[in-house]
């Protein structure tokens, strides 16, 4: 049985067989940073450490990335620039650029960082219960809550979407497999469970992709802003997904 520091993780950029050289990056300042391995256990602990699961981990790299958030939250991303960021930090440009080579490097680790400060919430959540349906309808509830109430993530699906959906959609990959390989360790520790590591993955990723579907179109029938209603949303359609079970037991 495999627990959070047996999974190891990988961050890399999205790239279809059709991308050219030039959206890949080749030549550009937008090309993706290179694999950055780590694993769910570090990746949680260095949220629940202030430090985002990115190769800047110091003081100063931490308040280039306050700064970095502050100005996308209030600026967006396309109208910032790597001078804003400086000068909102009260760093210098050669500072900044000694850790980031370009913006986009900057914007991945703003993203992978607070996407480690979420699930390092989400550990603590689900840490609190002991029993699996508590951790399951708590945990699901305090995912939809937080990311809905995500200032950063609110602003640029608002005013942002194309800069902000990619990376839950066709970009998304790094976010779906991070959160699905952190989910199904915390399942293969939490449930009596003869699965293989790979069946448990299925699970969460079928789980992952379905919150990130509520976040990006809220639905009109299951009111997700009631905490009971989305408590019972879970236990009755999440449960059996990721228990491994065909349906949902009655009132259960």
């Amino acid at each position: 049985m495999r627990s959070a520091t047996d999974v190891t993780i990988r961050v890399r950029p999205h790239r279809s067989r059709h991308t050219s050289a030039r959206a890949r990056g080749v030549g550009d300042n937008r090309a993706m940073p290179p694999n950055l391995p780590f694993t769910a256990a570090t990746f949680i602990r260095a949220a629940l450490d202030r430090h985002g699961p990115s190769s800047t981990t110091d003081d100063i790299g931490e308040k280039l990335l306050d700064a970095a958030v502050r100005q996308f939250e209030t600026f967006g991303v396309t109208r910032s620039t790597m001078g804003d960021i400086t000068q909102r930090s009260g760093l210098s440009r050669m500072t900044l650029y000694r850790r980031f080579a370009n913006k986009q490097e900057l914007i991945n680790a703003v993203l992978l960082r607070e996407s480690g400060r979420i699930l390092a919430g989400l550990k603590q959540e689900i840490d609190r219960y002991d029993d699996v349906e508590s951790k399951l309808t708590e945990g699901f509830l305090y995912t939809v809550e937080t990311l809905r109430a995500h200032g950063l993530l609110n602003r640029l699906l608002e005013s942002e979407p194309e800069v902000a959906v990619p990376y839950l959609t066709v970009r998304g990959e790094p976010l779906v497999s991070n959160s699905a390989e952190f989910l199904a360790s915390e399942m293969a520790s939490s449930l009596d469970d003869s699965r293989s590591h790979e069946e448990l993955l299925v699970a969460a990723e079928v789980a992952v992709r379905l919150v990130i579907s509520f976040v990006l179109t809220p639905s009109t029938t299951i009111d997700l802003d009631d905490p009971d209603v989305a408590r019972d949303f879970a236990r009755r359609h999440l449960g059996p997904q990721l228990r491994g079970q065909r349906g949902a037991s009655d009132g259960s």
